[in-house]
């Protein structure tokens, strides 16, 4: 795990930044990203990072002119600047060290070694004393594979715990993941029949070249090999007249929405669940223990659908280090011999809600705990699981407010601020029932001055506000020391991914589109608070 290092992202593709985004906070950095040399420049201004990250073919000024402006500038010529690409040709690794760059990362990203090869730029001097690329090679990664970056276990745990072969990526990622695959298939499936039926009239040879980019950068690295391959021809054909490779690109177009279609139409539905439930258990963290893979698998994606995590172990004692970092652990019993997890004297060291998963006999040994863990017989559906853990959290959440309330404690404050009081009512009383404290601000400048007065757990932002919108606000929180780490929902009835990331870019943590559900909101922002 990282110490907070700061990394900017500038490249014009959503998914991508997204994708990056979630894989570099997962692994403890701070990060920023923009869509263009002209935001990045804007974004430097209040926020220095320890690595740049740049695409290569944004468009407008490119990745490597946005490079040799920033070398230009004494105080970036020590920070580290890596080239993204989505291919690699012939002298683009030349080209990126001429313009000042010190990495090279191919796409489709290879998210199991990112974070681990960003860390080593880190590590590197950066500057005009470093070696040439005879010397010191550029830096490339790629790999489509799915996977995600896992932290190891620290050494004082492995007596007590052994991970499991299969370790699934953690839910943040496996959701993202998940929502920028349902993302790109369907610009796909949008995209290319509008393309098709400009061909012969009024094809856009630019945006369609963006679009085979952006396919080719991203569907790799999400589980689509196919999609990247397709659209890299396409993106090279090109690079010739349309009038000369017309019949060719309409075959090539048609291939490439089979390949789409072929995405879009072997997914699994995911199951709906009640709205109390994915508030329960959002951000939640579970440790399978004792599970085969299957069986880790299947309970896996389904605890992904109410945005729980997990992480799997082939065994484990009650009390382990390692486990403190959990919500909840679930536990496979065997019928044969002694088990730690019904020792009373072991059990003692445990202080998570457990469920128990096993034969008959080892629960009816197991019943008699002064611990009273839940029970669940084997073999159980993984629907079942979600049921029982519900039971089990939401009973512990009450336990905790009873306390609070009796010890008097207090609550998180989180300010709202929205020039609709029709929502600003219905998120308070929403959040009100989770135990936050809601102040109210019905424009921009009443949110800025409440949020430097109180300095409250969490912000909800409205971005589109009459006079200092929700980015004005958010750029001058970032801007300010004392206010520059609360964090910050946006709000917004813009269902626009451009606006979604110049929120990220600008530091917001989360964000939610209107029209929302208000469990869904409360459950981000319970995430944020704690």
């Amino acid at each position: 795990m990282t110490h907070g290092e700061r990394i900017l992202i500038v490249d014009d593709d959503p998914m991508s930044v997204k994708l990056i985004r979630a894989l570099l906070t997962g692994a403890g950095y701070e990060v920023r990203s923009a869509k263009s040399a002209e935001e990045a420049l804007v974004v430097l201004e209040t926020f220095g990072p320890g690595l740049i990250l740049i695409d290569i073919q944004s468009p407008g000024v490119d990745g490597l002119e946005l490079t040799r402006q920033l070398r230009r500038d004494l105080s970036m010529q020590k920070i580290p600047i890596v080239a993204l690409t989505a291919r690699s040709v012939k002298g683009d690794e030349q080209n990126a060290w001429s313009a000042g760059c010190d990495g090279y990362i191919t796409k489709p990203i290879d998210i199991r070694t990112l974070p681990s090869t960003v860390r080593q730029f880190l590590k590197q001097d950066s500057g005009p004393d470093l070696k040439r690329p005879h010397d010191v090679p550029l830096a490339k990664a790629r790999g489509p594979a799915i996977a995600a970056e896992s932290a190891p276990f620290p050494n004082h745990d492995r007596q007590e715990v052994v991970a499991a072969d299969f370790q699934p990526s953690s839910s943040d990622n496996e959701d993202l993941v998940s929502e920028l695959r349902n993302n790109l298939l369907a610009q796909g499936m949008d995209e290319i029949p509008t393309l098709l039926a400009n061909l012969e009239k009024e094809f856009n040879a630019d945006k369609a070249r963006r679009l085979f980019h952006r396919w080719a950068s991203t569907a790799g690295t999400l589980g689509y090999p196919k999609i990247t391959r397709q659209a890299l021809k396409l993106e090279e054909l090109l690079a010739y007249p349309v009038t000369e490779t017309k019949e060719t690109l309409r075959a090539g177009m048609q291939e490439l929405m089979a390949c789409f279609s072929n995405g879009a139409f072997t997914k699994e539905p995911d199951r709906v669940w009640p709205p109390e439930i994915v508030a329960c258990l959002s951000g939640k963290r579970l440790g399978l223990i004792g599970f085969s893979r299957a069986d880790t698998q299947r309970m896996t994606r389904a605890l992904q659908q109410t945005r729980a995590s997990t992480r799997a172990f082939t065994k484990a004692l009650p009390g382990a280090g390692i486990l403190s970092i959990f919500d909840m652990l679930v536990v496979k019993l065997s019928a044969a011999g002694p088990n730690p997890w019904t020792d009373p004297e072991q059990l003692g060291n445990n202080s998570k809600p457990l469920l128990l998963v096993g034969p008959c006999e080892a629960l009816l040994e197991a019943s008699a705990l002064k611990q009273q863990p839940d029970f669940l017989t084997a073999p159980c559906d993984a629907e079942e699981v979600i049921l029982r853990a519900f039971r089990l959290l939401s009973k512990l959440h009450a336990h905790r407010a009873a306390a609070r309330r009796r010890l008097g404690a207090s609550l998180p404050v989180v300010v709202i601020a929205d020039d609709d009081v029709d929502v600003t009512r219905l998120v308070s009383a929403t959040l009100q029932k989770f135990q936050i404290d809601c102040r109210v601000a019905c424009d921009g400048a009443q949110a800025l001055q409440m949020v430097k007065e109180l300095r409250p757990s969490a912000l909800v932002l409205d971005v589109n506000m009459p006079g200092m919108d929700g980015f004005d606000v958010l750029m001058r929180l970032r801007a300010d020391t004392h206010t520059r780490d609360i964090p910050v929902i946006l709000l917004t009835a813009r269902q626009q991914e451009e606006d979604v990331m110049r929120g990220f870019g600008y530091g917001a943590a989360d964000y939610v589109v209107k029209p929302f559900k208000p469990t869904e909101l409360a459950a981000r922002v319970s995430r944020l608070v704690g």
